[in-house]
C-alpha cells in the first residue's frame, strides 16, 4: 500500500490520468483517495497480468455483477472485441478467452511500460490482436480496405473533408454494390420514424411543388482543449478536431451536414448546380479553436432557377435552432426532430397533419436496419447518396473560405487534398484562416 502512495507521488502524468478518467467516471472531481484505490486497482491488476503472462497459473472466478455474459461470451465461437482505454481487468478477460481458444482483438492504449501487453501478446500471438489507439498506423480507418476485405462497413458522417475523399468512398461504394456489401452511412435521421413519414409526404407532394428550403444548424461553440507541455501539434490539433479542417471539414461539414443532408432529403436528393456562400469568424478567439469559420450561410441553385438556403453558426450566447423550413405551391413542412415538431400546413397557415407517431432510438434503428438487412442478404448501401450530401456541405465550405461560386463538378473534381503528408505524432502545418477573395480554390 505504501507503495501504491510512492507511485501516486512520482508518477504526475498517469496521476492526471487517473483524475481525469475517474472525473468522467463520477461526475465530478476525484477526492485524493480515490485516485489512490485507483492506483492500487491498477498495480493489482498489472501484478496479475505481468503473472499470466509469465505463465504462471491463476485462479479466476466469475464475479456476481456478469457471470452469466461472461459464460455466454465464453461459450460462442464469436469473436470478442474488448476497449481497454483506462485500467482495468478486461486486458486479463481477453487473455483468458484468448488462452481458452478464442479469438480475441484488444483496443489499447500504448504507453512506456507496456512490457506486460507485449508478454501477453506473444503468449497468445495466434489468437490476440492489438489496436493500439495512440500509434499512428492505427489512426486510419479505411473504408476501402474494409470493403476489399469483404466486411460489411458502417460509416458515421461525414464521409470525407474533401473532394478526394468524396472520389474514394464513391469508388467504395461501387465496390460494395459489386461484392453485396452493407455501406450504410450515418445519417440517422433517415432512419427517424418522424422524419421519415413527414419527408415521405413532402416527397410525395404534400406541400405540391417545392419553391425552397432553409435548414438550419444554429448552436454554441463546442470544446477547445488548451495545449498541453507534452503535447506534439498533431496532438493539439487532433484533440481540438473540431477546429481543422482537415480533419473535421469545418463545422458546416462536421455538424451540419446533418441539416444539409434534409435539405437534400425534401428536393429527393437532386443535386444542386451550383452554390455561392457567406462565412467567417466574428466569435472565435485562442489558438485552440483553430482556422474553422463560426458561421456559414449558404445558397444552393438547383435546375430551373430555384434555390435552397442553408445556415449554421457556432457561437455562445445566440439563440439555436436546427429547424428545417420547407415551402411548396401548396403549403409549407416544419422539422425539428429535437423539439420535436413536424407539421405540414396549407398556405393559409391551417395544419393538415401533424407526426403523433413512435419515436423510437434513431441510432438503434438505423443499427436494426443494417443488421437486419445483411441478416436478409440484401445488405444497405447508401454511400453514394451520403456521399452526395457531404459534397454538398464541402462545396458550401469551399464557396465561403475563397468567397467563389463553385459548381457541382468543380467540387467532385477539387484537387484540394487536406490530408496531412505523414500521420504521426510530431510537428504539423498551422492551416492559415481562410479570407474569402484571397483564398484560392483548388
Amino acid at each position: 500500500m505504501a507503495g501504491t502512495w510512492i507511485g501516486l507521488a512520482f508518477m504526475p502524468v498517469q496521476r492526471a490520468h487517473s483524475r481525469a478518467y475517474l472525473a468522467v467516471i463520477l461526475g465530478r472531481r476525484p477526492r485524493l483517495i480515490e485516485v489512490w484505490r485507483h492506483f492500487f486497482a491498477f498495480a493489482e491488476f498489472l501484478m496479475l497480468k505481468l503473472r499470466v503472462g509469465r505463465g504462471v497459473p491463476m485462479r479466476c472466478e466469475f464475479v456476481a455483477v456478469n457471470p452469466v455474459d461472461f459464460k455466454t461470451l465464453d461459450e460462442t465461437d464469436r469473436p470478442a472485441l474488448f476497449g481497454t482505454f483506462h485500467f482495468g481487468c478486461s486486458d486479463l478477460l481477453g487473455y483468458l478467452l484468448g488462452a481458452r481458444g478464442r479469438s480475441v482483438s484488444i483496443i489499447r492504449l500504448r504507453v512506456d511500460n507496456s512490457d506486460d501487453t507485449r508478454w501477453l501478446g506473444q503468449r497468445f500471438s495466434d489468437k490476440v490482436s492489438f489496436l493500439w489507439v495512440n500509434d499512428p498506423a492505427n489512426l486510419l480507418f479505411d473504408i476501402k480496405a474494409a470493403i476489399e476485405a469483404g466486411k460489411h462497413v458502417f460509416a458515421e458522417k461525414p464521409l470525407a473533408v474533401d473532394a478526394p475523399g468524396i472520389r474514394s468512398v464513391l469508388a467504395s461504394a461501387h465496390l460494395a454494390k459489386q461484392k453485396n456489401l452493407a455501406l450504410q452511412v450515418g445519417f440517422c435521421w433517415r432512419y427517424a420514424e418522424a422524419e421519415k413519414a413527414t419527408f415521405e409526404r413532402i416527397n410525395q407532394g404534400a406541400v405540391g411543388d417545392i419553391v425552397t428550403v432553409h435548414s438550419t444548424y444554429h448552436t454554441g461553440t463546442l470544446s477547445a482543449r488548451p495545449r498541453q507541455p507534452q503535447w506534439s501539434e498533431m496532438e493539439f490539433q487532433l484533440r481540438n478536431w473540431w477546429h481543422f479542417a482537415w480533419v473535421s471539414g469545418d463545422h458546416i461539414v462536421e455538424q451540419a451536414v446533418h441539416s444539409i443532408d434534409r435539405l437534400a432529403w425534401a428536393l429527393g436528393d437532386r443535386l444542386p448546380l451550383r452554390c455561392n456562400a457567406l462565412g467567417g469568424r466574428a466569435a472565435r478567439t485562442g489558438e485552440e479553436s483553430g482556422h474553422a469559420f463560426d458561421h456559414f450561410a449558404v445558397v444552393y441553385e438547383y435546375e430551373g432557377g430555384r434555390r435552397c438556403f442553408h445556415t449554421c453558426r457556432q457561437i455562445d450566447g445566440c439563440p439555436s435552432d436546427n429547424t428545417d423550413y420547407i415551402y411548396g405551391t401548396k403549403g409549407s413542412c416544419t422539422v425539428n426532430g429535437w423539439t420535436p415538431l413536424h407539421t405540414i400546413k396549407d398556405l393559409a397557415g391551417k395544419e393538415l397533419w401533424k407526426y403523433e407517431g413512435p419515436k423510437r432510438d434513431m441510432y438503434q434503428n438505423e443499427h436494426d436496419a443494417l443488421f437486419a438487412s445483411i441478416r436478409a442478404g440484401t445488405p444497405i448501401n447508401d454511400c453514394e447518396r451520403g456521399a452526395n450530401s457531404t459534397l454538398m456541405a464541402i462545396m458550401g465550405r469551399m464557396a465561403a473560405y475563397t468567397g467563389q461560386t463553385i459548381t457541382w463538378e468543380q467540387a467532385m473534381n477539387s484537387q484540394e487534398d487536406l490530408s496531412p503528408a505523414r500521420y504521426e505524432f510530431s510537428d504539423l502545418p498551422k492551416p492559415p484562416v481562410a479570407v474569402p477573395g484571397k483564398t484560392k480554390f483548388v
